[in-house]
């Protein structure tokens, strides 16, 4: 019963994500008033807890909440099977963009000390709270993967790249907000003028959950090409 529970939670806030209704604040770097940010602690970038596979443009999608949660909950199940294949074949997506972080931030003049193993705790609004990490850094920068993985946009079968990055910076002082941005890469589905898209670097498509199945190394490919590209833009406006 609880594993059911856990996985109609699950689709319900995934489909609440493709529907293009979590919106969220950004807060831009303003970095007139952050001179004194020399050095950067830069928080592992964890590797995503699940790859996603799912299919907006399903039949059940047209049968309203009903339909919908039936289409999702296939979708949780597609995305476990993704997720088993993908992590057995070592894509390393948040390896790979704190790697790409670390050179451009380097690159961009900042001095950058990694913080691999800690990361924020969440309050009871379930925002991080990031007083527990100390360090001699100005400033500390946390990025992770919102969601990665593949959809089928509504009205196509055909599935597509989505990669969704979050990246936040505060003080490592008194840990006041200095910056919030979420990125795209990929599909865009919903468009929200908070977010930053940049589209696939030779985008591949595939027709079905069982041609994705049938191509992971492509996959890992297309998904580690998010990293250069998603960093650039992080880099580029601090």
């Amino acid at each position: 019963m609880k594993t059911i529970i856990r996985k109609l939670t699950t689709t319900i806030a995934v489909l609440i994500i493709l529907t293009g209704c979590a919106n969220i604040p950004q807060q831009k770097f303003d970095k007139a008033k952050s001179t004194h940010i020399k050095t950067i602690a830069l928080l592992g970038v964890p590797e995503p807890k699940e790859y996603m596979a799912f299919n907006i443009g399903g039949v059940g999608m047209a049968f309203g909440l009903i339909g919908g949660l039936i289409e999702g909950h296939r979708g949780v199940s597609n995305s476990e099977k993704l997720t088993n294949k993908l992590k057995k074949n070592d894509v390393n997506l948040g390896k790979s963009l704190q790697i790409e972080l670390t050179r451009k931030l380097e690159k961009s003049g900042y001095n950058v000390v990694l913080i691999d193993k800690e990361r924020p705790k969440y309050n009871d609004k379930k925002m991080p709270d990031y007083s527990q990490i100390q360090t001699d850094a100005d400033a500390i920068l946390d990025v992770w993967h919102v969601v990665s993985g593949y959809v089928s946009p509504a009205g196509s079968s055909d599935y597509k790249l989505w990669v969704r990055v979050g990246a936040r910076m505060v003080d490592s002082k008194n840990k006041e907000l200095l910056y919030h941005q979420l990125f795209n890469y990929g599909e865009e589905l919903h468009r929200l003028d908070e977010i930053i898209y940049y589209p696939e670097h030779q985008p591949k498509t595939y027709p079905n959950f069982e041609s994705l199945l049938a191509n992971v190394p492509a996959l890992k490919k297309s998904m580690r090409n998010s990293s250069p590209v998603i960093s650039r833009g992080i880099v580029s406006q601090l």
